[in-house]
């Protein structure tokens, strides 16, 4: 049987290889990074929501509705598996980052992405307060930037980079650039 969906030894891209280049036992799986990565970031992000929905005061509103509609349980439930999905596909994205480039800056530009798409539209149409909006904003961005931490030194093990230096110069004097 074929080894496909295994890694290069070291890929150029960091992207996953369906070359056979070694067994699937001696290296590592894409398979097993992403699922990695799902772990971890979901684990971060459900923590961070965990926190946010139960310490801050400003769901205080929104969190009694919730437990006056149903069992909790099934919720969480569901929740983890969103945010095991959402830092699945975060993994992915984080493994195309450029060499020299912040994995974790990335992910909070992503989080800013998600964050905006997710609740200016209702205030856009509906006139929903911005309160509403932003307090929803921080926490999807502080959800995903914290996974993309997560992801990035456990799973990546990316060193430390500089916040706001998307790429860093190459020995041969070119410098690369994010696009």
């Amino acid at each position: 049987m074929e080894n496909k969906g295994c890694c290069a030894e070291k890929p150029a891209d960091n992207a996953c290889s369906t070359e056979k280049k070694e067994p699937c036992g001696t290296g590592k799986c894409c398979g097993g990074i992403i699922l990695k990565g799902a772990v971890f970031g979901g684990v971060a992000m459900f923590i961070y929501f965990m926190a946010s929905w139960t310490l801050l005061p400003w769901h205080k509103v929104n969190l009694t509705t919730v437990i006056a509609a149903g069992n909790l349980v099934p919720t969480m439930g569901k929740a983890f598996l969103l945010y095991f999905f959402g830092a699945a596909l975060l993994t992915k994205l984080l493994k195309k980052v450029p060499a020299g480039c912040c994995p974790v800056f990335f992910a909070m530009v992503v989080g800013l992405l998600v964050a905006a798409f997710s609740y200016l539209p209702n205030t856009i149409f509906y006139n929903m307060p911005y309160t509403f909006a932003l307090q929803g904003m921080l926490d999807n961005f502080l959800a995903i930037t914290l996974a993309g931490m997560a992801i990035a030194r456990i799973v990546l093990k990316s060193g430390p980079c500089t916040m706001g230096k998307c790429c860093s110069e190459k020995g041969d004097d070119k410098k690369t650039s994010c696009h």
